[in-house]
């Protein structure tokens, strides 16, 4: 009676270019290897599998950007309207509302009054909302306009005046754009199925750091993906993309995201 032995294969796939990563994406989220030897599993192999061991991506997808067309601030300070232009990055509310009164200082002619004077906008815990209260008559918030910051912070297409002088936002802030990332490849086509769909997921990695700190996802139990469409095969090329789990490009920010994977399979003796 033969024997079943088991082969591993590991690699370490980065979207640094110094490491060999060609083709990146503009906006990093996805990066193509060629391997300097095929990965080829002969065609006597049996049970190929691939398992992802671990992954470093840096949590800086910006939630609020041009991409994604949420990126401005119409206001009038009871004088004019006015428009702040947000740079793209990733805010909590705290940051967003720094940046907004940092900016309003550079709006020409300047303000009636700084910001911080015309309006307060904060979030309530018990109801994950957004608060804005109306310091200075007169003022107004337009969420109405184009590409305005609305949505992510909770608040239906409108424009807010005041009175009344307090207005909580229409639904939940949404400041967690992306709750994972999907790492995918063409490596295999039969990833890990996402309901019934089947896809190309070789692992989902769990947010568990604050905005702009690295994650070192090791999960305790990698999940196994069948990969025996890559018995009797050779292959050089390869490519891999960072996605949320609604499937869309995460960026990057111009960090590197790197991955481990290992593939096995059994041979008879």
């Amino acid at each position: 009676m033969s024997d079943l032995i088991e082969k591993k294969l590991s690699y370490i796939f980065s979207s640094d270019p110094n490491r060999g990563a060609f083709a990146v994406s503009a906006d990093g989220s996805s990066f193509s290897v060629n391997l300097n030897y095929p990965l080829a599993i002969p065609r006597m192999a049996k049970y190929c599998t691939i398992e992802l061991h671990s992954a470093s991506i840096w949590y800086v997808t910006p939630n609020i950007s041009i991409t994604l067309q949420n990126n401005l601030f119409y206001f009038n300070d009871g004088i004019q309207p006015r428009v702040i232009q947000i740079e793209d990055g990733l805010y909590n509310l705290e940051q967003l509302v720094q940046t907004l009164a940092l900016n309003s200082t550079n709006l020409v002619p300047a303000l009636a009054l700084p910001f911080e004077q015309l309006f307060q906008i904060v979030g309530d815990n018990p109801t994950q909302k957004v608060v804005i209260t109306f310091l200075t008559a007169g003022t107004s918030i337009d969420f109405a306009s184009p590409n305005n910051v609305a949505s992510i912070l909770g608040f239906d297409p409108q424009i807010l005046t005041s009175p009344p002088t307090t207005v909580f936002g229409d639904n939940v802030a949404q400041f967690n754009q992306t709750n994972q990332y999907y790492i995918q490849s063409d490596l295999v086509h039969s990833g890990i199925p996402v309901n019934s769909n089947q896809s190309n997921v070789l692992g989902v990695v769990y947010i568990d750091v604050p905005p702009g700190e690295l994650i070192n996802f090791q999960p305790q139990t990698p999940l196994i993906i069948n990969a025996d469409e890559l018995i009797g095969g050779s292959r050089t090329g390869f490519r891999f993309s960072l996605t949320n789990e609604d499937g869309v490009p995460q960026a990057t920010n111009t960090e590197y995201w790197s991955f481990i994977i290992t593939i096995r399979y059994f041979i008879k003796t």
